[in-house]
């Protein structure tokens, strides 16, 4: 798509050279690896369509997410820095288990709790014109506990000036 679209190519080109980079210093440890999960874009034109690559995070931990965050360094925008503000402290408010991470063999039960936690994940989306693909991480909270992460998010929305959002958050996943 990025080769008929050269609207996409630029921040592709990036993405890849950021995964490459990423990858090639894998072949040491293959924790670190980067693997493709998903891919997504808009039903429109294709020149004008935003792609998303989903790629799969096995290493959780703070630096591994800031590294997804800023491209390795090549994001480094004040927007970018203000979201890499942003994700320190809900890393820190949700308090999320680091480790090297699969996803599990089977599928739970119905009903079942689930023991263990989940690897992390990111997409880049790759918009018309832009050089530079646009991250969003994933705290995998799965396995976690479901009151500390309400409690979590509650005090992060307000901190954020979403009070209306921290006043009703827990009550809504109450009645949920």
């Amino acid at each position: 798509l990025s080769q008929k679209h050269d609207s996409i190519q630029p921040a592709f080109q990036v993405l890849c050279d950021y995964v490459s980079r990423r990858n090639h210093s894998a072949e040491v440890d293959q924790h670190r690896a980067l693997h493709a999960r998903l891919l997504s874009c808009d039903l429109i034109d294709p020149a004008k369509s935003r792609v998303k690559i989903y790629l799969l995070e096995k290493t959780v931990s703070l630096s591994v997410m800031e590294d997804l965050w800023t491209l390795g360094g090549r994001r480094v925008d004040a927007s970018t820095m203000d979201g890499l503000d942003m994700l320190r402290e809900l890393w820190s408010l949700l308090k999320v288990p680091t480790g090297h991470l699969e996803y599990p063999k089977d599928y739970l039960e119905m009903g079942e709790i689930p023991n263990e936690q989940l690897p992390s994940m990111v997409n880049y989306t790759l918009h018309y014109n832009d050089p530079m693909p646009e991250p969003q991480v994933y705290f995998t909270v799965f396995g976690m506990n479901d009151a500390e992460i309400s409690n979590a998010l509650t005090i992060f929305f307000r901190r954020h000036g979403y009070d209306d959002m921290a006043k009703k958050y827990r009550v809504f996943l109450q009645d949920s």
